[in-house]
C-alpha cells in the first residue's frame, strides 16, 4: 500500500536527520516510526525486516541510559576494594 503524506520542510528536514542518524533510507525510517506508534507490541517483531530489528537494536543500544555515565574506575572493581581491613 502507498500513501502521499504532505510533510512541512521542518518535519521532512528532521525526519531525514533521524534517518541518516540511524543510518537507513528516510522511507524505511518512516515506517519503522510508524510500526513504534500504531502496531500492537506483539505484532512489532514480527513485521520489521532482520535489518531493520538490528536497526532498531542498536538505536536502543546507543539511546540506553548506562550509555551515559562514565565507567567505573579501575580501583573500584580491584578484589582490594571489596574488602574493608576490618574484614579479615
Amino acid at each position: 500500500m502507498s500513501i502521499h503524506i504532505e510533510l512541512t520542510p521542518d518535519l521532512e528536514a528532521d525526519l531525514a536527520a533521524q534517518a541518516a542518524k540511524s543510518g537507513i533510507a528516510l522511507s524505511d525510517y518512516i515506517r519503522t516510526v510508524l510500526l513504534h506508534h500504531v502496531a500492537p507490541a506483539e505484532i512489532r517483531p514480527l513485521t520489521l525486516t532482520p535489518a531493520e530489528r538490528a536497526r532498531a537494536f542498536e538505536e536502543w543500544v546507543r539511546e540506553f541510559p548506562y550509555r551515559r555515565t562514565k565507567p567505573l574506575p579501575d580501583e573500584a572493581i580491584q578484589r582490594e576494594s571489596f574488602y574493608r581491613p576490618d574484614d579479615e
